[in-house]
């Protein structure tokens, strides 16, 4: 990695897949039984084309969200931080889930849901399910807290920064306990 890259900097942009190249990848992505033409049709509408939001649609079908939760999604409008401040603008309301995702966007790799838990107060812990279902397709798999892309963890740690210093200190007091295992191990 690179380092978080500083909030108006240059960025590499790339241009939109082409409709029907579009397609194809969305075909790919998507498993055997819901590859229809209907279905990358509708990812492909929303996504207009940025490659990494087809990923996270075709990954949503894939773990079986419905057709109304696919059209409650907001179509890609240029940049993917719009795609990640929807979700956030759902979550950010409640001070357990916005403390719980500042921890799991600063870990150095994900670890198992199960190890986590015993990293979260009470609160966190009444809230941690329910997060990671809102969230599941922002992570690599549903058995593990690493988030699919960097650029959401970037966007976590960003929107968290004023408790940065208290959740690397919540980090700091479970890699010194012992059930971290290996994470709190260098």
């Amino acid at each position: 990695s690179l380092g978080s890259i500083p909030r108006g900097a240059e960025r590499l942009v790339l241009p939109p897949l082409e409709r029907d190249i579009q397609y194809g990848v969305c075909i790919e992505l998507l498993d055997k039984d819901k590859a229809t033409a209907e279905t990358a049709a509708t990812l492909c509408d929303r996504a207009m084309g940025h490659p990494l939001y087809l990923r996270y649609l075709a990954d949503l079908v894939n773990s079986g969200a419905t057709e109304g939760e696919i059209a409650a999604l907001p179509v890609f409008s240029g940049a993917i931080e719009d795609y990640y401040e929807t979700i956030w603008a759902q979550l950010v309301r409640d001070g357990d889930v916005v403390n719980l995702l500042g921890i799991i966007a600063r870990l150095r790799w994900g670890i198992p849901v199960a190890d986590l838990a015993g990293m979260l107060t009470v609160a966190e812990s009444g809230v941690f399910t329910s997060t990671l279902i809102r969230i599941r397709h922002l992570l690599s798999s549903p058995e593990n807290t690493a988030i699919y892309h960097p650029s959401f963890s970037e966007f976590v740690v960003h929107k968290t920064s004023p408790i940065d210093e208290w959740v690397h200190t919540r980090i700091a007091g479970f890699c010194s306990a012992p059930q971290s295992g290996d994470y709190g191990v260098l």
